[in-house]
């Protein structure tokens, strides 16, 4: 099983559906936190830390 962090819906089922093919389960969870703006790297970045606090 892999921990899924989002709040996009969208993104949560594809990424079911991508990993359905490979037999493995996604457990989403939705913090609801505020991406800042900047690159990918930042805001990666961001959510990384903000999931470790958080759980």
């Amino acid at each position: 099983m892999i921990t899924f962090i989002t709040g996009n819906e969208h993104k949560v089922k594809e990424a079911e559906n991508i990993f359905k093919l490979f037999g493995v389960e996604l457990e989403h969870i939705d913090l609801g936190y505020m991406e800042p703006q900047g690159t990918l790297e930042d805001v990666a970045r961001f959510g990384a830390k903000y999931a470790c606090q958080e759980l």
